[in-house]
C-alpha cells in the first residue's frame, strides 16, 4: 500500500524570512546599481520585481520616486536655481479661516520653496507657482497637508528644519504613489536616478527604498534547500 505524503508547507508561512535592505551605511559585498537591475514587473501596484544576479530584489517605487524627488529640491535650492515654476491658471483650495491665516504666516517659507500662494478670501489660497525641477505636483493636496498640521511654536527660530518637513512632503506629493501604473521604461529612469541620488536607500522620512532576498532565501520558500 503506497501512503500518500504530507502536502508540503512552505516555510515561509510559520518563520517568515526578513529581506536585506540595502543602504549605502551597510553597502553589499558586491557594489550596488540600481540601472543593473533586470525589470520583471510591478506588483500590487506599488513594488517594482527586478533580479539582480542570484537576487531577488523588489524596489518601493514611492519611496524611491520620493526619495529622487526631495534630492533634486534640496539641490536646487543649495544651488540657488529653485526656481518657480508659473500655472497658467491658479489652483483654488478651500480652507478653514485658521488653516488660511498658518499658511500665511509661513508663505516667506513657502516661496523660499518655489511655492507661491495667495489668500482669495478669508477661507480660500490660491497657488499661484510650484518648484519647476518637479514634474508633476498635487498642488492642492499638498497645500491641505501643510495647512491642517499643527506648528510648533518658535518654528522660525529652526527654520531649516521646518524647510526640511516641508521639502519631504514636496516630494512626497510630486511621486508616483501606490496604485499608479508605470512603464518599463519610466521603471529603468527611475533607477537611473537613483543611481545618482544621495541616500538612495531610503526616503525622506526614512522607510527602505529596497529589499534584496538572496536566491538561497527564495529556494527555501518553495523548499529546494531540502
Amino acid at each position: 500500500m503506497v501512503r500518500e505524503s504530507a502536502p508540503f508547507q512552505p516555510s515561509f508561512f510559520s518563520e517568515p524570512e526578513s529581506p536585506r535592505y540595502v543602504t549605502q551605511s551597510q553597502p553589499p559585498k558586491q557594489s550596488f546599481r540600481f540601472s543593473d537591475l533586470r525589470y520583471i514587473g510591478q506588483l500590487l501596484q506599488c513594488y517594482l520585481v527586478c533580479e539582480l544576479r542570484d537576487k531577488l530584489v523588489v524596489v518601493d517605487m514611492h519611496a524611491a520616486h520620493e526619495r529622487v524627488n526631495y534630492n533634486k529640491i534640496r539641490a536646487a535650492r543649495a544651488k540657488h536655481v529653485l526656481n518657480v515654476q508659473k500655472l497658467l491658471i491658479p489652483e483654488t483650495v478651500r480652507l478653514t479661516g485658521e488653516q488660511v491665516a498658518v499658511l500665511l504666516d509661513q508663505s516667506e517659507m513657502l516661496r523660499d520653496l518655489a511655492l507661491e500662494i495667495e489668500a482669495v478670501n478669508d477661507d480660500t489660497i490660491a497657488i499661484h507657482g510650484v518648484p519647476g525641477v518637479l514634474s508633476h505636483l498635487d498642488c492642492a493636496a499638498l497645500v491641505k497637508e501643510i495647512a491642517a498640521e499643527p506648528v510648533s511654536e518658535g518654528w522660525r527660530e529652526r527654520l531649516e528644519e521646518r524647510i526640511d518637513h516641508i521639502t519631504a512632503r514636496l516630494a512626497c506629493h510630486a511621486s508616483v504613489r501606490s496604485g499608479d501604473t508605470i512603464s518599463r521604461v519610466e521603471a529603468y529612469a527611475l533607477f537611473q536616478q537613483l543611481d545618482e541620488a544621495d541616500t538612495a536607500g531610503a526616503c525622506p522620512h526614512g522607510r527602505p527604498v529596497v529589499a534584496e532576498f538572496p536566491r538561497d532565501s527564495v529556494e527555501r520558500w518553495f523548499g529546494r534547500d531540502r
